[in-house]
């Protein structure tokens, strides 16, 4: 009757502003930092992790997602994602 599928990810990835002007500079891009322990933690980067389901109902995708953000030092609360349809 349904197709339960589960998906595992990780998700990295970044925005940011170069004030040189000049857009296809990387000079101010940070993607990491030390925290106030020394340890290297990101900075212009974010990263998340989680896990999901998949299922398709009436021949809908349905998706639920459950994922963490993640600093390379500790995670932070889950955020929940329900969605409707396929991904791209």
């Amino acid at each position: 009757m349904f197709n339960i599928r589960g998906v595992a990810f990780y998700d990295i990835g970044s925005a940011w502003y170069n004030r040189s002007g000049d857009w296809w500079s990387l000079s101010d891009f940070r993607g990491t930092r030390k925290n106030e322990f020394g340890q290297a933690v990101f900075k212009d980067l974010i990263s998340g992790y989680g896990l999901g389901a998949r299922v398709y109902f009436l021949g809908f995708l349905v998706r639920f997602d459950v994922a963490w953000p993640f600093d390379l030092r500790s995670s932070g609360r889950p955020v929940y994602y329900w969605s409707l349809g396929l991904e791209f």
